[in-house]
């Protein structure tokens, strides 16, 4: 029981920080889902594109 307290004073305490991160881990996400479903118009150079792009560059 004492576990089960501690644990959610912790959760209580921190829970900006909490937030903060999430929001945070959501949006390199949201970034990276965006730009690996970018549009074929925009191109980058074969240099500048990392090894696990999945659209073919040109």
């Amino acid at each position: 029981m004492k576990r089960g307290q501690r644990l959610r004073r912790w959760l209580v305490r921190h829970r900006m920080h909490l937030n903060l991160a999430a929001l945070f881990v959501c949006g390199l996400w949201a970034g990276g889902l965006a730009w690996m479903t970018r549009p074929d118009d925009i191109g980058m150079t074969s240099v500048a594109s990392p090894i696990c792009c999945f659209r073919a560059v040109k």
